[in-house]
């Protein structure tokens, strides 16, 4: 009987913990940091998409009557801010070790194709594997865990501030290979008017998360009602719908 009663008020326990203080957060605002990332998030809307998983965030915690407020910012900035609980997440944010101890990260709100951008009439080796980065010289943008990745895989890295940069030496022929997100900077190449000069290489896929600090009130909770919004979404087609306006 009392292992019993000692069961009952551990789950009752944890049921309290779960949704009293995310009730009380329906009056409050989940501020989140990001950068300016399309298609994943703008910071200027474009034909009126603010990016898919600005959408799908915003709409998962709205599902569970909680309000959402975005702050573009620099992402070293904002990663660095939001570890010290300034903000209550940053996104769209891939996995890495080093962070959980500064995060936890939520369910997979979308996914990122890493890989390599070459000149359209490129003819000389292509790399097939993280593991054939090892010697080449590759370009990356300054900050982003790519950067990371071909610095693993043994590659010599060229690092450059933005993506206008990258796609400038590149069609000038001073490099051969830049590692980026196909999903954005595909996208920025179309901005550029470019897409026709150049091709892609895919290599990998990795999931993207919402990144939340485990210095901001009640984040557990945040976490458990974020979640349980995002599979709903998922479970009725809207996580789709909301990506399908930007293919």
């Amino acid at each position: 009987m009392k292992r019993r009663i000692r069961q009952v008020s551990i789950l009752f326990l944890k049921l309290l913990l779960l949704y009293q203080p995310c009730s009380m957060l329906q009056a409050q605002t989940v501020v989140l940091a990001t950068l300016n990332y399309p298609p994943y998030e703008f910071e200027t809307p474009h034909n009126g998409l603010r990016g898919f998983d600005v959408e799908v965030i915003e709409a998962a915690f709205k599902r569970v009557n909680i309000s959402t407020e975005f702050k573009f910012i620099p992402w070293k900035r904002g990663i660095e801010q939001t570890k010290v609980g300034k903000f209550a997440g940053i996104f769209s944010c891939s996995h890495k070790v080093e962070r959980e101890e500064f995060f936890n990260y939520s369910a997979p709100i979308s996914s990122q194709t890493e890989g390599y951008f070459v000149r359209k009439d490129f003819s000389g080796f292509e790399p097939s594997s993280l593991e054939d980065a090892k010697g080449l010289t590759v370009a990356v943008i300054l900050g982003w865990a790519m950067a990371d990745t071909m610095k693993d895989a043994g590659a010599n890295i060229v690092t450059f501030r933005t993506e206008k940069l990258v796609f400038r030496d590149l069609l000038k022929d001073l490099i051969d290979y830049a590692y980026l997100s196909l999903e954005s900077s595909g996208f920025g190449a179309m901005k550029l008017g470019i897409t026709n000069k150049i091709r892609t290489i895919k290599i990998q896929e990795k999931k993207l998360y919402v990144c939340f600090s485990k210095k901001w009130p009640n984040i557990e909770g945040v976490i458990y009602k974020f979640n349980e919004g995002l599979a709903a979404l998922r479970k009725d087609g809207s996580h789709d719908r909301i990506h399908a306006r930007y293919k």
